[in-house]
């Protein structure tokens, strides 16, 4: 599946990300890879979606495919999705591209009413990581992961947009465990109590041994 790329680097300070729509066309934008480093050029023509593209040709495989894009455009515009059978989440904000750390979350959706927020993955070519999501749960996210393998990259919007919403075979869920105040001190208690009922019962058994040898 092809790969476009929206942001490129800056040549001359490396850490300043140059978006297409903000850069100069061709070479003019003075731009490099963020994946590999090499020369880009921009594209900026009216038959296709303005991107980046290698100068020379490469096997890098940075970018974003189509079907990438579309999907994080439709989250951003929605209000609503689906999360499994039972629960929709009804969302007032939606960001995408979060940066957390060293991490780049593609879209996070927000309910400013019940301080909900979802970091939702969405997966054309490879999977989410097990230490991915590790992290964002620690951070206070539910991790919403979106399967798009092997879907058509030509689907249509609207197409696209029934599946997000909707669907929720293509979805899995990964959420924090709860927080219950005091529960560390519960549990902290409970394991004193059951070392002082094993020492109880092995005085009683000590004692009973004397006893019997009595």
């Amino acid at each position: 599946m092809r790969r476009y790329i929206f942001k490129g680097l800056s040549r001359s300070d490396q850490t300043k990300e140059i978006l297409i729509e903000d850069a100069a066309n061709g070479l003019a934008c003075d731009c490099v890879c963020p994946g590999c480093k090499a020369t880009l050029v921009a594209k900026q023509g009216t038959e296709r979606i303005p991107h980046f593209a290698h100068y020379t040709g490469s096997s890098c495989r940075y970018g974003e495919t189509m079907l990438h894009l579309l999907a994080k455009k439709i989250l951003k515009a929605a209000a609503r999705i689906k999360l499994d059978d039972e629960r929709i989440l009804y969302y007032t904000n939606a960001e995408v591209e979060v940066v957390e750390g060293d991490m780049r979350i593609d879209v996070v959706l927000r309910n400013n009413i019940t301080h909900e927020k979802y970091a939702v993955e969405i997966v054309v070519t490879n999977s989410l990581s097990d230490e991915k999501i590790e992290r964002l749960l620690r951070l206070g996210y539910n991790v919403l992961e979106i399967d798009l393998k092997g879907f058509d990259e030509n689907i249509s919007e609207a197409e696209l947009s029934e599946i997000l919403i909707e669907d929720t075979d293509c979805k899995c869920l990964f959420e924090p465990e709860p927080y219950y105040p005091g529960k560390a001190e519960k549990d902290e208690s409970g394991l004193k109590w059951m070392m002082v009922a094993f020492m109880v019962l092995m005085v009683i058994g000590f004692v009973n041994v004397i006893k019997k040898k009595g």
